[in-house]
């Protein structure tokens, strides 16, 4: 069920509005992917690529209830953020996804390499996963307000904290989320894997809800 919530405003002389919607609706889910994509590509596009077969890949796999966005005032998708819990997850790359688009083979190396991205602190717990804004909507308040909702979500769910996962590369999002009251419980560093990711490692952050 995708239910709307409350408008927001960015707080800007422009006072631009933008509302937010958990669900992605029909409409707005080839920019999602594509955002998605468009933000990830960097990451995994070794594992993932070509273009087309990730878009294809992502299309398919998408869990359009696992997410909460945000919509300008022509209802255009212009953020979103998913999330996983023990319902399910946004983006799931599951085995049989991968196979679908990759064949046996191909899917069982990739989900061998994407599995090293993994953490153990549990598949109970609710987490954030894909903050995305379009390039012409950063620095609005977007991703605060979106990890907002999604933490009043979680603790309506009945979850005491929210996790997420950052590159230690993004310095910027690792200051926001820090700014919003996460705390890193550990580093993960991928070593030999780096050059495949474009990453030296991740962040694991969390904050009660």
């Amino acid at each position: 069920m995708r239910t709307p919530l409350t408008p927001r405003h960015t707080g800007m002389a422009d006072a631009v509005e933008f509302s937010l919607q958990m669900g992605v609706p029909d409409a707005g889910q080839p920019e999602a992917v594509r955002l998605y994509w468009q933000a990830f590509r960097s990451k995994l596009g070794r594992v993932l690529g070509p273009d087309a077969l990730a878009i294809d890949l992502l299309g398919g796999a998408v869990q359009a209830n696992h997410a909460v966005v945000a919509l300008n005032r022509s209802g255009d998708l212009v953020a979103m953020a998913g999330f996983r819990s023990a319902e399910g997850g946004f983006m799931p790359l599951a085995p049989r996804n991968l196979t679908r688009v990759y064949g046996r083979l191909g899917g069982l190396w990739r989900s061998a390499l994407l599995r090293q991205l993994g953490d153990d602190l549990g598949d109970d717990q609710f987490v954030i996963e894909g903050v995305v804004v379009h390039p012409d909507w950063r620095g609005r308040g977007l991703g605060s307000a979106m990890i907002a909702e999604l933490a009043a979500h979680a603790r309506a769910s009945g979850y005491d904290c929210v996790r997420l996962e950052v590159s230690d590369d993004n310095r910027r999002a690792k200051a926001l989320y820090q700014r919003l009251g996460f705390q890193t419980v550990r580093h993960q560093r991928l070593r030999f894997l780096s050059p495949v990711f474009g990453m030296s490692g991740s962040t694991i952050m969390t904050r009660f809800v």
